[in-house]
């Protein structure tokens, strides 16, 4: 990508290099969420390696306002955390991940739509170009069940149940999905 944004810097096409350096350091960092996402479940009981994950992760979603900008992909990092923690016994650090995952959800509007920001504020013309255009490969209503599911006694983090700050966010999500 850098050599195109440079052959389009050359010919005078300055935004689109610009809009094509943006897009390229999105999808990186986008990636580089999944990636870790994977690297946490693959070391979830090495736990040295798993806490400086979460907090380097959360770092680049704090630096590039990634829970505002792509929710999906910052909510299941926030949810494997809390597994994590959970499978690790550290109840209050799953509790914190459970938090930040409610609060993208209750932040984030539905139906979730792909878009820029002031930082990468070419992007929004390339999602239009998408098949789905700007919207979330998921509809409303599949999200919402997953994320109450998720949530749910039966789930991964049910044995949090009956924790009053569990109980809360649950309650917050229940007023926003339901």
């Amino acid at each position: 990508e850098i050599l195109l944004s440079c052959a389009y810097e050359q010919t005078g096409q300055r935004d689109k290099a610009v809009e094509t350096l943006q897009i390229d350091m999105y999808q990186k960092v986008i990636g580089l969420i999944a990636d870790a996402q994977k690297f946490l479940m693959l070391h979830m009981h090495e736990e040295v390696a798993f806490r400086e994950t979460v907090q380097r992760m959360a770092a680049v979603s704090d630096c590039f306002r990634l829970d505002q900008l792509h929710p999906m992909t910052m909510g299941n990092l926030y949810y494997v955390a809390a597994l994590g923690f959970l499978s690790q016994e550290s109840r209050e650090e799953a509790l914190d991940m459970l938090e930040r995952f409610a609060e993208v959800w209750i932040q984030t509007e539905l139906p979730v739509r792909l878009h820029g920001d002031g930082y990468f504020d070419k992007l929004d013309g390339w999602f239009k170009e998408f098949d789905l255009g700007d919207q979330a490969p998921l509809n409303d209503t599949v999200i919402k069940k997953s994320l109450l599911e998720a949530l749910s006694p039966e789930s991964g983090v049910g044995e949090l149940a009956g924790d009053p700050r569990f109980e809360l966010l649950v309650r917050r999500m229940k007023n926003k999905l339901e």
